[in-house]
């Protein structure tokens, strides 16, 4: 094997994007963990984690989920899509939500049941996206990546309770 091949194979090894999501946040310390259940059947683990307790939103976190089914890509885009329209209150303008499709699509694949997919925010940057530990994203868009969180960590979240235990505030 020539020699330059082999060291852009291994260049290619050791990029960011074969990096597990525990890079970008050292160390990963749990805040807090919940499932999220539709119609009481479990659908996913929730985890949210930090580099330095308390959780703080302006600094940089990990949400992992953990799904107990097989969800397809469709399904997921178009739900964090419509958790993000709805936690606003309003509608997004069409180009930013063909961008934020657009971007979720590169993100985010199906999932089976055991897989995870996480994400890094950014603060001021945007977000890393990682399934089951590999990086399929980088998206440059903060106020995607504040709104996306959103989904999960605002008060306006549709499961008030996931959202106190992944805060680490159920009782």
């Amino acid at each position: 094997m020539p020699r330059s091949l082999l060291l852009s194979l291994l260049l290619l090894c050791s990029s960011p994007a074969h990096a597990d999501w525990s890079q970008d946040i050292t160390p990963a310390l749990l805040v807090g963990q919940g499932d999220y259940q539709f119609l009481g059947m479990p659908i996913y683990t929730a985890r949210l984690w930090v580099a330095e307790k308390p959780f703080d939103p302006a600094h940089r976190f990990a949400l992992s989920l953990t799904y107990h089914h097989h969800i397809t890509k469709s399904r997921l885009i178009n739900t964090s899509l419509d958790e993000i329209q709805r936690i606003q209150g309003a509608a997004l303008p069409a180009e930013k939500l063909a961008a934020w499709r657009a971007a979720l699509e590169q993100a985010i694949d199906e999932v089976e049941m055991g897989d995870s997919l996480t994400g890094v925010y950014l603060p001021g940057v945007g977000v890393n996206f990682y399934h089951n530990g590999r990086m399929t994203a980088a998206i440059k868009d903060a106020d995607f990546a504040r709104s996306f969180f959103a989904i999960w960590l605002s008060a306006k979240s549709r499961d008030t309770s996931l959202r106190s235990h992944l805060l680490g505030s159920a009782q």
